[in-house]
C-alpha cells in the first residue's frame, strides 16, 4: 500500500486540483462562510479556516465538496490538465488569493519504479490518499496501478455528479486503515508513507517505509523510534500541517 501525495510524488495533487480551479474561477458551490460569488481569497480563507479549526480530517473533504456539481469525467479531465501543467512548472510556491501555495509536482522515480515492479511481479498494489479518489486515479497511471485499487476521499454521487455530501470515513489517519480493511483480508506486507497522516497505516503493515523530507510534516523521527525503514528524500516547500 502506497500513500500518494508526497510519497509517490513530490507535491500534493489534491491541493493543486483545488488551487487551479480556484484560480480559474470554475468552482460554483458556495461552502459556508464564503462571499457570493466566491473569490480566490474567499475560497482559500475558508479552506484555511477549516484546516486550522478542525484539522485535516475535516479539511480534506472540503477540497472535494467544493467541486459539487461537476461530473466525475469533468473532474478527471481537470486533474489531467492540472497534472500536465504542474509537471512543467518549477517546484516551489506561488501566490494565490494573497497566500502562498505549492507549485510544481514531480513523480518520485524510485517509488514509481518500485510500484511498477511489484505490480508486474503479481503483487496487489494499492494506493490510499486523502486526495479525491478520482484525482488519484489519474495520478497513479504512471505506476501501472488499476483504478479499482485506489482508495481516496469521495463524496456521494447523483447520476455521476459530485454532491457536497462526503463519504465516510475521511481518508485520514485511522480512516486510511478503515477504508483498506473493506478490501484487504489481512494487513499489507508493505506500506509507504511520509507524514503523521500515515502513522496508523504504517503501524498496521508488516513492513513500513517512511519517506522523510526532514520538515515539520515529516515522520522520520517517529519512524526511527519504531524501527521502520526511513528513506530521506528531497522535497519542495510545503505549508506546515502537522508541526
Amino acid at each position: 500500500v502506497f500513500d500518494f501525495d508526497d510519497t509517490c510524488i513530490d507535491g500534493d495533487l489534491g491541493d493543486a486540483v483545488f488551487h487551479h480551479a480556484v484560480d480559474a474561477g470554475t468552482l460554483t458551490s458556495h461552502p459556508d462562510g464564503l462571499d457570493s460569488p466566491p473569490t480566490a481569497a474567499g475560497w482559500l480563507a475558508a479552506a484555511e479556516g477549516i484546516l486550522d479549526e478542525a484539522g485535516p480530517e475535516q479539511g480534506y473533504p472540503f477540497f472535494v465538496r467544493a467541486f459539487a456539481g461537476w461530473t466525475v469525467e469533468q473532474f478527471r479531465a481537470h486533474t489531467r490538465a492540472v497534472l500536465e501543467r504542474e509537471l512543467a512548472t518549477p517546484r516551489g510556491s506561488r501566490t494565490l488569493g494573497g497566500r502562498q501555495v505549492r507549485s510544481g509536482i514531480r513523480y518520485r522515480a524510485p517509488v514509481v519504479k518500485l510500484a511498477r515492479r511489484l505490480h508486474g511481479a503479481g503483487w496487489q498494489v494499492w494506493l490510499v490518499s486523502g486526495t479525491a479518489e478520482w484525482a488519484v486515479e489519474v495520478g497513479v497511471e504512471p505506476l501501472g496501478v488499476p483504478r479499482e485499487r485506489v482508495c481516496g476521499q469521495r463524496v456521494e454521487l447523483a447520476d455521476g455528479v459530485l454532491t457536497d455530501e462526503p463519504v465516510r470515513p475521511t481518508v485520514f489517519g485511522p480512516g486510511k486503515v478503515e477504508v483498506l480493511r473493506r478490501h484487504l483480508d489481512a494487513p499489507p506486507d508493505l506500506a509507504l508513507g511520509d507524514s503523521p497522516n500515515d502513522t496508523q497505516l504504517l503501524g498496521w503493515a508488516r513492513c513500513a517505509v517512511v519517506l522523510d523530507a526532514g520538515d515539520a510534516n515529516s515522520l522520520g523521527h517517529l519512524g526511527r523510534q519504531r524501527g521502520w525503514a526511513v528513506q530521506p528524500v528531497e522535497s519542495s516547500w510545503r505549508p506546515v500541517l502537522f508541526g
